[in-house]
């Protein structure tokens, strides 16, 4: 059984099914599942415990077959210097051959799980799905909390866009505004897809299956039924004390100064403080400390009650947007500090001085 690829083509499929073998997982597969179809659908799938990618390509084909293959042949396609590669099944050997050079690789006798295929509606830009991912993920819990709710994000999906929540019980991030289904995805899903998919995506799905999909590449992922969590109360727009408004590169130049004494604290924290109209930042430890004032505009009580914080949150929430100018909503020195701008929400939790 043989096929001719476009060596640049194939290797380019093996990397994108190659986003799922990377996943460092139980239960990831060891190596690549191709399809060679006569179709011109022939296809490279990559699986782990969290998702299954598929990177199509075209083949010329003489009888169909399909080989699962460890992962060093994406490599191997990357360095050949031919145009195009000839691969021949040969039992337990798959034989490559490009310009002036031969390889041969053992056949795996490994099967990915199956996965059904999913329905249902939803779509939008690539662009609109890398945007939202990144702009959330630094709200997601690291994987070794083992947390479904703190380790997911929460996607609203239909076919005017998108909305993507991530929380890690310290802060809020939310990217879109569109309302309509909710699937509760896994966060290391959700960043292999961002960097998947180019123009259109669809979205389909089943009670426990979504497929994310564009014209040559597919992937497919669990996501949970039970109910997501709810933060529409949290980030309603009401009992704002203050609006204050900063720039938003002088504020993380200030953030970041005054984080410098805290440099071997866990914790990061910083001062928030508004007196008689004057904003300031500051922090202290057992090093020393740092306070610095800073040009702002206050909407509301120009004296307020300080709020401590985790720096190193709010500085990730500000690179996380890119508006010039961001207001904070004040609420109280005990709750959480809000950034409302277009198509985004950041929230804070406060720290406690004796936490």
């Amino acid at each position: 059984m043989k096929a001719v690829v476009d060596r640049n083509e194939f290797a380019e499929a093996l990397r994108k099914a190659g986003r799922a073998l990377s996943m460092k997982t139980v239960g990831t597969l060891n190596g690549y599942r191709i399809s060679f179809r006569s179709d011109g659908k022939s296809y490279i799938t990559g699986t782990s415990a969290i998702c299954r990618v598929r990177a199509l390509f075209e083949a010329d084909v003489e009888t169909e077959f399909e080989i699962v293959v460890a992962q060093e042949v994406c490599e191997i396609a990357s360095r050949l210097a031919g145009a195009d590669i000839a691969i021949e099944e040969s039992g337990d050997e798959l034989n490559i051959r490009s310009g002036k050079t031969r390889v041969k690789i053992p056949v795996l006798e490994v099967e990915p799980p199956d996965y059904r295929t999913a329905y249902g509606e939803g779509g939008f830009e690539a662009e609109a799905l890398a945007a939202a991912v990144h702009g959330v993920e630094h709200a997601l819990a690291p994987e070794a909390a083992q947390n479904v709710m703190l380790t997911s994000i929460k996607l609203n999906i239909s076919n005017d866009g998108l909305r993507m929540e991530a929380l890690d019980g310290i802060r809020i991030a939310v990217r879109g505004e569109a309302e309509g289904n909710e699937l509760l995805i896994p966060g290391a899903a959700m960043k292999v897809a961002a960097s998947l998919f180019k123009g259109a995506v669809k979205v389909e799905y089943t009670d426990d299956v979504v497929t994310f999909s564009d014209k040559d590449t597919i992937m497919d992922c669990s996501w949970n039924q039970f109910k997501a969590f709810n933060t529409s109360k949290i980030l309603a727009d009401t009992d704002v004390i203050a609006n204050i408004s900063f720039n938003r590169m002088e504020l993380m130049q200030a953030i970041q100064l005054v984080m410098v004494i805290t440099t071997n604290e866990s914790a990061k924290k910083i001062w928030l403080m508004v007196e008689n109209g004057t904003v300031s930042l500051s922090s202290s430890t057992r090093k020393g400390g740092i306070d610095t004032d800073l040009d702002a505009s206050i909407n509301g009580d120009t004296t307020l009650s300080p709020i401590l914080l985790n720096g190193k949150f709010l500085l990730e929430a500000l690179k996380s947007v890119e508006d010039d100018e961001i207001v904070l909503e004040y609420r109280g020195c005990k709750a959480p500090i809000i950034m409302r701008g277009e198509g985004y929400v950041e929230l804070i939790l406060p720290c406690y001085p004796n936490a």
